[in-house]
């Protein structure tokens, strides 16, 4: 590795370093090389996406992250459909969609959370095939909040733990994802069409975890 292509980057970490204590800054090298710099004095490259001419996803509607150029899978886990009645139907229920682990075996760094690349062959409108959630805080289960209703039936909000993202089509048919900035937990990918708000009830949804 040529040190002096690294120059500015430490320079310019020492400059943003002063001004911001909880967000990373991207930089980029005298040879066009575009790098992470963490405030904990570290850093990394960014990886670089494969181009769109040797993307080949197997299967349509699921969704692949890219791993040293390559393209790997998601944890696929089956979720059930769990109700819960609070205050005995005074706080009305909620339902969750329930995985029976506490933790994904997919991992990234907070800093180094990965863009999606899927396939989709339908003709609707690709954002709305499936949302990203943040799972709440449990250690020996994953519960991702569906639908919250009041004793009467109205419907409550239950949008907090959901991520937004950005999609853009490289490719015919092929679409790239990134989502916004995660914190550290247990995330899904939980597709939309098909699914049955049925106790019981179950689905296969992609996950992973983000660490500190």
């Amino acid at each position: 590795m040529d040190f002096l292509k690294l120059i500015p980057v430490f320079l310019f970490f020492q400059i943003v370093s002063y001004n911001s204590s909880a967000q990373t800054k991207k930089a980029t090298t005298s040879d066009g090389e575009k790098v992470i710099l963490r405030t904990d004095g570290t850093w990394s490259y960014v990886e670089k996406s494969p181009k769109v001419e040797n993307l080949n996803l197997e299967y349509s509607e699921k969704p692949y992250y890219i791993n040293n150029g390559i393209l790997s899978d998601f944890e696929k886990a089956k979720a059930e459909i769990v109700s819960k009645v609070e205050g005995f139907g005074l706080g009305g229920t909620k339902t969750f969609l329930t995985i029976l682990s506490g933790k994904s075996d997919v991992r990234f760094g907070k800093d180094e959370v990965p863009t999606i690349i899927v396939k989709f062959d339908g003709k609707d409108d690709p954002e709305d095939y499936f949302i990203v959630m943040k799972a709440m805080k449990y250690t020996d289960v994953r519960k991702f909040l569906l639908s919250s209703r009041s004793m009467s039936g109205g419907a409550r909000k239950t949008d907090a733990n959901e991520i937004s993202f950005e999609m853009k089509k490289i490719k015919d048919k092929i679409y790239e994802i990134t989502l916004d900035e995660l914190n550290k937990g247990e995330y899904a990918l939980i597709p939309q069409e098909d699914i049955e708000y049925t106790p019981g009830a179950s689905l296969k949804v992609y996950c992973f975890g983000v660490d500190e």
